[in-house]
């Protein structure tokens, strides 16, 4: 995959490398999305499959101007009533309870919790899936709104989760990924303002697609599938979680993670993230360009101060990243 060119027009490619996850950072406007789409693009012609998952619509709405081939894409408007995720199905080889506790503390990734919640949760959803009762988000909701009349706790978890009964998308018709197939899956869920229904939608995206590719033995002649993500920020990146089990697991299954963010400070993202193959870093805000400098140097100090100076003379479009010793500069997109 050709990441860019160096100012005297040596190619830069992605290759050689078993381990494709890829993670770049960098402030508003630096090249980021052009960087996912540019690669994307890329991945149908090797034989790939991308399913990007659209937080900020920049995918949706540049796809004209980058000239993708319109036959080897779909769009998902996971708002259409047609689609369904069910975050009660059981991946392969989950009991009641791992299945129960994974919706759980999905829930809590996006809407804290207190313990008396999630003990009732617990027993809600168990109860309901016994009865044959819970095949979607809204029935849950459903469910909890019947309890509110005569249970403390459901009363004041109900406002907590009404809206994901709404958006969470409980139609007929299972999303088909197409991942044994070359091409680009864009599915767009800029039109989602409630952040934390948005983090929960992810989730269980990832999960949809972790249960068809990662449950089963790895298959070496499947299609390298990537996974890309803007905003990665939104990610609760807990143990456990589908973003970790992609960049802890997912070469064996030929699942690759493709994550970008303008920043991120959470300790559980930063350790995940740091198994990616590549990091990319277009140039950062002002009060993040030491921080930045600092991980580019690997945590020598002493290249720091030379660090900060390349990263603050970046122009829109170019980026760096480290091989070894080096620091690789590219010329601007």
């Amino acid at each position: 995959l050709k990441l860019g060119k160096m100012s005297l027009g040596t190619e830069l490619t992605f290759d050689g490398n078993p381990n494709l996850h890829l993670f770049s950072t960098g402030r508003s406007g630096e090249g980021k999305s052009w960087m996912g789409r540019h690669l994307a693009m890329q991945v149908p012609g090797v034989g790939g499959r991308v399913i990007a998952i659209d937080h900020s619509g920049d995918f949706v709405e540049a796809k004209p101007k980058q000239g993708w081939d319109p036959a080897s894409m779909e769009i998902i408007n996971v708002r259409d009533k047609q689609y369904r995720l069910n975050p009660f199905h059981m991946n392969e080889g989950e009991t009641l309870g791992d299945m129960v506790d994974r919706v759980v503390d999905l829930v809590d990734s996006g809407i804290r919790l207190s313990s008396g919640q999630w003990a009732y949760l617990v027993d809600a959803i168990t109860e309901g899936y016994e009865d044959g009762e819970m095949n979607s988000m809204s029935d849950l909701v459903d469910k909890v709104r019947d309890d509110a009349r005569m249970n403390e706790t459901a009363a004041r978890l109900l406002p907590k989760i009404r809206s994901l009964g709404r958006l969470i998308p409980s139609g007929e018709k299972e999303i088909d990924w197409k991942a044994n197939t070359p091409g680009i899956t864009i599915v767009d869920l800029s039109k989602i303002r409630d952040r934390a229904a948005k983090r929960i939608l992810t989730e269980m995206l990832l999960n949809s697609i972790c249960d068809l590719r990662m449950n089963g033995a790895p298959g070496k002649d499947e299609t390298p599938l990537v996974v890309l993500l803007d905003e990665c920020q939104l990610l609760s990146f807990r143990e456990g979680s589908q973003e970790v089990r992609i960049l802890r697991e997912g070469r064996k299954f030929g699942v690759f993670g493709w994550f970008a963010t303008q920043w991120i400070n959470d300790r559980n993202a930063l350790s995940a993230l740091g198994q990616a193959g590549l990091h990319i870093y277009f140039r950062p805000a002002e009060e993040d360009l030491h921080k930045t400098a600092l991980k580019l140097a690997h945590g020598d100090r002493k290249r720091v101060p030379e660090c900060e100076k390349r990263l603050s003379r970046l122009q829109v479009g170019q980026f760096m990243y480290a091989s070894g010793q080096r620091l690789i500069v590219s010329s601007p997109i």
